[in-house]
C-alpha cells in the first residue's frame, strides 16, 4: 500500500487476473513480460474514513495498470510517486503473480454467463418506493427502516444497502432526507453476484494417454531433435494412441533427471513451447500436447460444458452443468478448493432428468459454499487479514442459489426442482455429516417452501430411474479407480473415466430412487419470468 502525496492510499491486486484475461482474451505464458500483464492487475484504493459497506477495507477503482489515460489524469506528483512505487520489488512480484494465477491452470475455453442475477430485485427498494413520505427527518427514516425490517426486510439487506451508514452521516448534519435520496443511495454493486458455467473443448483436442515404458532408439532421438549428453537416453512414459503424441523423460545412468520431460508430436519431432523443448512436469507436457492438437487439427473439437466433477453425479440424466456463483466486485477475496476463480460464493452441480411420471426435473446433484464452509471451520475475519474474508449472504447463500436455479428451471421449461437427499450426499463422501444432512433434508425444502408459499407450493416426493449409488470413481494422478465408501470394493487406479463408469454400471443395479421434489406452480413461473425474485429474503411477491 502507498500513501500518495495527495493523501490517498492506493495499492494493486492481481487476484482478478483470471477474470480480466477471460474478458480481454489475453493469452499468458511463462515468458509473458511484466508490462504485458498490466491489463490483469487492478488499482485499488484504501479509504481512511468509514465506508457504507461494513468492514470494507478497500475499493476497486474499476481500472487496471494498463489504463494509462486514467493514470495521466492524476496529479503529477501522485502519478510520479505511483509509477516509481510500481518499480519496487514487492509490486513487481504482485504483477508477476498475475502470470502465476493463469499458468498454474489452463483457462477454460470460454465462460458462459447467465443474466439471472440481473433479475434479482431489492425488496427494500420496492418497499421504499411504496412509502407515502416524500421527505422526513433522519429519525423518521430510521424508524421506517426498523418497521420494514420487522415486516420482513432482511437485516443483511439493510446493512449492505448502505442506508444505515448514510442516515447516520445525514443525522450528524441535522438535515431532512427525501425518499428519492434514499433510493439513489441504495447500492448493491459490491455484492451483486454473477453466475457462469465454464466451457471446454472435447473431441478433436481431448487427448487420452496410456502409460508405457519404452526407450527411444538413437535414430528416434535424432528425428525428434532432442539434444542429449553421452550418458543420457530418452524413455517414453505416455502414448496417445489416436493422434500419436508421446511424452517421455530423460534418464542418465538409470536415474531420471529432474525437469526434463519432453513431448513428441505425431511426426516424431519434439514439440517446442514458449518454455523451450523440455518441461518440468509431465502435466505440463500433457497440456502442451492438447494445445498443439487444437492448433494443428482442422476440427478444434466440440465446445461443451465443463464436467470437472460430473463423475460424482447419480447415474443417468443429461445436460450436466457446473454453476459458479461469484462476487467479482466484492472487496474481500476468497479462493476455494474446487475452482480457481476468485470469490466463488457457492457452486451448484445440476442435471436435467425425467421422473417416473414424465415430469422434467432440474435435478440438483450438489450445492455447496466453500467460502462459508471454510468460515465455519476457521471463523470469519472481519478485517480481512486472516484466513477467511467476511462474506455477504452468510445466512442467505442457499436461498440465493435456489432462486437462480428456479430461474434456470423456468427458462428451460422444467416442471420441478428435485435434489439428492442428505443420505446420498453422506454416502458419496463417507462419515457422519450432520451439517450436510441438515442442508439437503431441512434447509433446501424449507427455503423452497418459503419461496413458493404465495402459490401454496410444497415439497413432495418423486422417483427417478438411476443405478444404486454405492460406487464412485476416484481420480489418482492421471488414472481412475472405483471404490465404495466402506472399503468393501476397491480397484487399482488403472482406468480411464469412461472405463470406470462402465465398471460402476456393471456392478450397480438399476433402481427407481425416491427423491424430494418442488413442483413449480404455473403462477410462480409466470411471476419469475415477469418480475424475478428478491436478492434477499423469500418474499416472492
Amino acid at each position: 500500500m502507498l500513501r500518495l502525496p495527495s493523501g490517498q492510499r492506493v495499492g494493486i491486486l492481481s487476484e482478478r487476473a483470471r477474470q480480466h484475461a477471460a474478458a480481454t482474451g489475453l493469452h499468458v505464458s511463462e515468458a509473458t513480460p511484466l508490462e504485458a500483464l498490466h491489463p490483469l492487475v487492478d488499482v485499488v484504493f484504501y479509504p481512511d474514513t468509514g465506508s457504507a459497506l461494513p468492514h470494507k477495507s478497500l475499493l476497486f477503482s474499476g481500472h487496471t495498470l494498463a489504463d494509462r489515460a486514467w493514470l495521466a489524469r492524476w496529479p503529477a506528483a501522485d502519478r510520479a510517486a505511483f509509477l516509481a512505487w510500481l518499480e519496487q520489488v514487492p509490486q513487481r512480484q504482485e504483477i508477476a503473480r498475475a502470470r502465476l494465477r493463469l499458468t498454474c491452470r489452463a483457462l477454460p475455453a470460454r465462460s458462459h454467463r447467465s443474466d439471472y442475477p440481473a433479475r434479482l430485485y431489492s425488496a427494500l427498494e420496492r418497499r421504499l418506493q411504496a412509502v407515502a413520505m416524500e421527505r422526513a427527518s433522519v429519525r423518521q427514516w430510521q424508524q421506517t427502516l426498523a418497521n420494514l425490517q420487522r415486516d420482513g426486510i432482511r437485516a443483511e439487506e439493510l446493512m449492505w444497502s448502505g442506508l444505515p451508514h448514510f442516515l447516520r452521516h445525514a443525522g450528524e448534519l441535522n438535515r431532512t432526507v427525501s425518499r428519492q435520496e434514499l433510493l439513489e443511495r441504495i447500492d448493491f454493486a459490491a455484492i451483486r453476484p454473477e453466475i457462469h458455467n465454464e466451457m471446454e473443448r472435447r473431441g478433436g483436442c481431448g487427448l487420452s494417454f496410456n502409460d508405457v515404458v519404452r526407450r527411444l532408439s538413437a535414430e528416434q532421438v535424432a528425428v525428434a531433435g532432442l539434444t542429449l549428453e553421452p550418458e543420457e537416453h530418452a524413455v517414453l512414459r505416455q502414448v496417445e494412441p489416436e493422434r500419436g503424441y508421446r511424452i517421455g523423460t530423460v534418464w542418465r545412468g538409470g536415474r531420471a533427471q529432474p525437469r526434463r520431460w519432453f513431448l513428441l508430436g505425431p511426426d516424431g519431432r519434439a514439440v517446442e513451447t514458449d518454455g523451450g523443448m523440455f518441461h518440468t512436469q509431465r502435466e505440463q507436457a500433457e497440456a502442451a500436447a492438447n494445445r498443439h492438437a487444437c492448433h494443428s487439427c482442422a476440427s478444434r473439437g466440440e465446445l461443451t460444458w465443463a464436467g470437472t466433477y460430473e463423475h460424482l453425479s447419480l447415474h443417468g440424466g443429461e445436460e450436466y452443468r457446473e454453476w459458479l456463483v461469484t462476487l467479482p466486485e466484492y472487496p474481500g477475496s476468497f479462493f476455494g478448493g474446487h475452482y480457481y476463480d476468485r470469490n466463488v460464493l457457492l457452486h451448484i452441480r445440476t442435471k436435467q432428468r425425467t421422473d417416473v411420471e414424465g415430469r422434467r426435473l432440474l435435478f440438483i446433484e450438489e450445492i455447496q459454499s466453500d467460502w462459508h464452509q471454510a468460515a465455519r471451520r476457521f471463523g470469519y475475519d472481519n478485517h480481512w487479514d486472516g484466513q477467511v474474508a467476511l462474506a455477504p449472504f452468510r445466512k442467505e447463500w442457499v436461498g440465493l442459489g435456489l432462486k437462480l436455479m428456479l430461474m434456470s428451471a423456468v427458462e428451460r421449461g422444467c416442471d420441478a426442482i428435485a435434489w439428492a437427499v442428505g443420505e446420498l450426499q453422506q454416502l458419496r463422501y463417507g462419515g457422519e455429516l450432520t451439517a450436510v444432512r441438515r442442508l439437503y433434508d431441512q434447509e433446501i425444502p424449507r427455503t423452497l417452501q418459503q419461496l413458493g408459499r404465495h402459490w401454496r407450493a410444497a415439497v413432495g416426493e418423486t422417483r427417478i430411474e438411476t443405478r444404486r449409488p454405492w460406487l464412485q470413481a476416484v481420480k489418482v494422478k492421471q488414472r481412475w479407480r472405483v471404490t465404495d465408501t466402506e472399503g468393501r470394493f476397491r480397484t487399482q487406479p488403472r482406468y480411464t473415466l469412461a472405463e470406470a463408469h462402465r465398471l460402476i454400471s456393471r456392478h450397480s443395479k438399476k433402481t427407481k430412487l425416491a427423491v424430494p421434489m418442488f413442483e413449480i406452480p404455473s403462477g410462480m413461473a409466470d411471476w419469475i419470468n415477469a418480475q424475478g425474485l428478491p436478492l434477499f429474503g423469500s418474499s416472492g411477491k
